[in-house]
């Protein structure tokens, strides 16, 4: 299930919205929105890059005001930021300013499937970053329960304020508090779906459900798998083909020689 499906899942009664993106993430998860169900949406863009775009600084300062002057505050967001540790946890916190207790937020690439996608400097191409890291250090101390459904790169659920009433913090969390980056990252890959309390898409409601009615969640967190991340992932392989052969053949270049090649194929069958 992709980010977008999982979001349009919500929209139903979730209808004041709001994302943060980039120029290079998030189109995705926003184009495959049914916006047509959302009472207000808000759609913010910053860059890290160039000044086409405000920088999130900028964005924090914003002041979003209905017709009455009183500042507009939402239900439901959708995070797609840029991949540093840094810019995804400002991120986090830009967001969280701006919602009501009884919300959702959704932040995306928090379930890399490879560690080639991961890395805290920007590099191109797929780009996962460290996202994961910063998601899951809010999400401890955010007062919401929270979770990552591991399709689509990892789509990380952070449910309403004082979700649930936690225990204090397991052994794993205090050791990851104190780890270094590189450290994080290897008990990533080691362990993801315990780190990153990984869940099914198809639980993506019922634990939507859990947390709406402040239900502890962890009997849908498989933290005994398994699974480990690979250096590399076939999947991903196919899908940067995929993408590499469709940008040929919208090239000006391949349509310009259309006709060479229709011509090489008559010869060829004669």
């Amino acid at each position: 299930m992709t980010g977008s499906e999982m979001l349009n899942l919500m929209l139903g009664r979730y209808k004041d919205f709001i994302s943060l993106t980039t120029p290079t993430t998030g189109k995705a998860a926003i184009s495959g929105l049914n916006i047509g169900r959302l009472s207000r949406g808000i759609f913010l863009t910053y860059s890290v890059q160039d000044d086409v775009y405000p920088r999130l600084s900028e964005i924090a300062e914003l002041k979003i005001s209905n017709s009455g002057g009183t500042e507009e505050i939402f239900n439901i967001a959708f995070i797609d930021s840029w991949h540093t540790y840094e810019s995804s946890l400002e991120a986090l916190r830009l967001i969280e300013n701006k919602m009501i207790d009884n919300s959702f937020i959704f932040v995306h690439d928090c379930f890399p499937p490879n560690l080639e996608l991961i890395s805290e400097s920007f590099s191109p191409g797929s780009w996962c970053g460290v996202t994961f890291a910063a998601f899951r250090d809010y999400a401890m101390t955010s007062g919401r329960d929270w979770a990552t459904v591991v399709d689509d790169y990892g789509l990380g659920i952070l449910g309403p304020r004082n979700s649930v009433k936690r225990k204090d913090s397991s052994e794993f969390d205090v050791r990851w508090a104190s780890m270094t980056m590189k450290e994080k990252i290897a008990s990533y890959a080691e362990s993801p779906i315990s780190v990153m309390r990984g869940v099914q898409s198809s639980d993506f409601l019922t634990i939507i459900e859990a947390m709406e009615q402040r239900q502890d969640i962890s009997p849908y967190i498989n933290s005994n798998s398994t699974l480990k991340i690979p250096a590399s992932n076939l999947a991903l392989q196919r899908d940067v083909a995929i993408q590499q052969r469709d940008a040929m053949l919208e090239s000006r270049s391949w349509r310009a020689t259309k006709v060479f090649r229709s011509l090489k194929n008559f010869v060829t069958n004669k």
